[in-house]
């Protein structure tokens, strides 16, 4: 419980944005959406090298032995996880499906705040971590060679054993530049390193390397070790599954695309009722976000490589996923 606690808890740190064609990589705020789905592997991980900082580096963790077991991480409304009066202010939970963890978080303009985390079935609650001073596990925006620190405190109950705790640490966005992972290849990937001291009967101190791109929520791969003789290093990667946007679709037919596939231009054709949409997001391939502009009936993606995307059109409660070809 602990390791896929650690997990949820670090993960859930991250939402960004990306600024189109910027040599030093800045993060931006923005909401997570519920809906969104990762497929996650992991390794238990001795002897490993996180490679060096600065920029224009690449990080090649493809050689890593996964596990083969399928692994998902969603994003969920306060309303569809358990204890919502317990974390009343938060606007999204972040939920490690498999192992029954959810983390609840509070995002605004300029910091992700850590309300608290729990564990176990809505009806059978083993543990819960209930954040008294709220941790600013993301400060924003964040850039290539900046770095903070942060502190807050916690309650902890588990198997009616109530104890109070400390979590201090830094941040430091150390490298950019490409990564490779088992599930492919990935540009403008900003690295972070965390060092956290967790204090609750004594203090354990933790490393984690996250590689984060701009426009996806949790990182691409997170790798973490503590000085816990029970707790192994290891290593996660995460893919994002766009079919699960798919399911959320409410425009229906409503919306389609003008030409598919397109050299220059995107259009986006509508019936008459349609509602005003007020964002499109475009996404490459593996699910990473690589733009976004408030609505247009027109994109220029001649700046794009030829592939495969997915335009995301949203307004107020609706969301369409048009899937085209770059050619």
């Amino acid at each position: 419980m602990k390791k896929q606690l650690q997990f949820t808890l670090f993960i859930a740190f991250f939402s960004c944005t990306l600024t189109w064609a910027q040599p030093v990589l800045t993060v931006q705020s923005q909401n997570p959406a519920s809906g969104e789905r990762y497929d996650v592997k992991f390794s238990q991980i001795d002897n490993f090298v996180p490679g060096p900082g600065g920029a224009n580096q690449t990080w090649d963790l493809s050689a890593i032995d996964i596990n083969p077991v399928d692994i998902h991480f969603s994003i969920l409304s306060l309303a569809d996880a358990p204890c919502p009066a317990d974390f009343s202010s938060a606007d999204h939970v972040w939920f490690l499906e498999e192992f029954e963890a959810y983390n609840y978080y509070d995002v605004d303009g300029d910091q992700i705040s850590l309300m608290g985390g729990v564990g176990g079935s809505p009806g059978d609650i083993l543990f819960k971590q209930t954040f008294s001073d709220i941790e600013e596990g993301w400060q924003f925006p964040a850039t290539f060679n900046t770095s903070y620190t942060y502190s807050s405190a916690f309650i902890q109950d588990f198997f009616g054993t109530s104890l109070t705790g400390t979590r201090t640490g830094s941040v430091e966005f150390d490298g950019y530049g490409t990564l490779i992972t088992p599930y492919g290849t990935y540009t403008n990937v900003l690295r972070m390193i965390v060092q956290t001291t967790t204090n609750i009967i004594f203090p354990v101190n933790e490393t984690q390397y996250a590689w984060v791109v701009p426009g996806q929520y949790i990182p691409l791969a997170v790798y973490t070790e503590n000085d816990d003789p029970d707790d192994d290093p290891s290593i996660y990667f995460s893919n994002r599954a766009m079919s699960s946007l798919s399911s959320l679709d409410t425009y229906e037919d409503r919306i389609t695309l003008h030409q598919n596939p397109v050299v220059d231009v995107l259009g986006f054709d509508f019936e008459e009722e349609t509602s005003d949409p007020e964002t499109v997001t475009i996404y490459n391939g593996a699910g990473v976000q690589i733009a976004s502009y408030p609505f247009t009936r027109a994109v220029d993606v001649t700046p794009f490589p030829a592939g495969t995307y997915y335009a995301v059109i949203a307004g107020p409660g609706q969301r369409k996923v048009l899937p085209f070809v770059k050619s």
